[in-house]
């Protein structure tokens, strides 16, 4: 790969447990993107239908509280009559720190308040997503169009071949940067019409006590051309070298406590988009090749390329996504994304190194899916910071990290 566009690190071998459990392949450069695919779970429910909301209160349905201390995680939403409260008298630990169940069917309807610590600021989708994986649902749908990333609605369900459809549950998820709260209603595939206007209450009427606080654990960078971006506390930033290169070009390498994954890489230059392009071409041959030609790696699958383009047709990004195993079992995605930046004339081409915690995450033992699942989600909430504020101007930004503009 040449130099002027992506440096590639001189040895990708971890020093961590996954490391000796993957056999990583050194001086392999690895990047991502999340595409959150939304497959449909069966023909019973449609999309909306499983991810319906409503903010009425009427007869047995009342508002309560759900005191959670000192955290700033409480919240209040509606609630039947029937169901009962329970909170961890010690909430600030990992873990289960609530239940909310109707006793006589404790067994039939769960929901589970679930606070998880990430390394850095985590992606309220992205840690959604990765804890449905981790608990083994791998038929998955997100609400896009109500959510942002402090707040998100998703939904899980666990497909069996030749059995079909067995549990499922709805998720909300609030993150207050690193502190994430995943509110988990667990039931039978067959019993949501049961409960559907419960959780449809339960899910639209989630008030937070507090604002989320993500937004504070931000740092901000500026490029030599001008451009700002900003990144997750946690992540070190190291600036590379790029005085023999244009003016306007700067390159970013960044990591959470020298570990070696998840790794971000940031590559600002002063070309336009179709210059762009050459780049991201020139980089997808020689990683290409790097799989093709070692023995340790093969891909998994086609490549998925995509131009991404504005409302009126015109290209504002190309993106590139692969996964591929080594020959030990390890799974990994890369992707290399291109994108016009906000108010300069320049362009970005951003890339995540990360273990892939979508695929196969439960073959593995407890904790090795555990250092799994926190750091794909933090390196994939790193990317997606990096990559809009690079697009977005701050006021956006700031909406996109705001509880208040959803409503919760």
């Amino acid at each position: 790969m040449r130099a002027q566009y992506l440096k590639l690190w001189p040895d990708l071998r971890t020093k961590q447990k996954l490391g000796r459990i993957f056999g990583l392949v050194a001086a392999l450069p690895l990047l991502i993107n999340l595409f959150i695919s939304e497959v449909a779970m069966a023909q019973t429910y449609s999309t909306e239908r499983i991810l319906a909301t409503s903010n009425t209160i009427s007869g047995k349905f009342s508002r309560q509280k759900v005191e959670l201390g000192k955290t700033g995680l409480s919240f209040s939403t509606i609630l039947n009559e029937n169901m009962h409260v329970w909170t961890d008298p010690s909430p600030v630990k990992e873990g289960v720190v609530a239940r909310i169940y109707d006793p006589e069917n404790r067994d039939k309807l769960m929901i589970e308040v679930h606070h998880i610590l990430f390394p850095s600021f985590a992606d309220a989708s992205t840690a959604g997503y990765g804890f449905l994986a981790l608990n083994g649902y791998n038929r998955i749908l997100q609400d896009s169009s109500h959510g942002n990333s402090v707040f998100g609605f998703l939904a899980g369900s666990e497909f069996k071949e030749g059995l079909g459809y067995d549990r499922m549950s709805r998720l909300a998820v609030v993150s207050h940067g690193s502190d994430v709260l995943i509110i988990q209603a667990t039931f039978d595939y067959d019993d949501y019409p049961d409960y559907e206007d419960a959780l449809s209450r339960f899910f639209g009427g989630l008030e937070m006590e507090s604002e989320s606080a993500a937004f504070k654990t931000l740092k901000e960078q500026t490029a030599k051309g001008g451009e700002v971006f900003l990144y997750p506390e946690g992540w070190d930033l190291k600036t590379v070298d790029s005085s023999n290169k244009p003016e306007g070009t700067s390159d970013y390498n960044l990591s959470i406590n020298g570990e070696e994954y998840p790794n971000l890489v940031v590559h600002i230059r002063p070309v336009d988009l179709a210059k762009g392009r050459e780049v991201a071409a020139d980089m997808i041959s020689t990683f290409t090749k790097q799989i093709d030609d070692s023995s340790q790696a093969s891909f998994v699958g086609d490549a998925d390329m995509e131009t991404i383009k504005s409302s009126s047709g015109e290209p504002i990004a190309h993106a590139y996504a692969r996964g591929w195993d080594t020959t030990t079992g390890g799974h990994f995605v890369t992707e290399i994304f291109v994108q016009r930046n906000a108010d300069v004339a320049s362009i970005s081409v951003l890339g995540l190194n990360t273990y892939d915690a979508r695929r196969n995450i439960r073959s593995f033992d407890k904790e090795t899916q555990d250092i799994i699942f926190r750091s794909w989600v933090a390196g994939i909430s790193a990317y997606s910071v990096v990559k809009k504020s690079l697009v977005m101007n701050r006021d956006a930004i700031k909406r996109d990290f705001d509880l208040r503009v959803l409503d919760h």
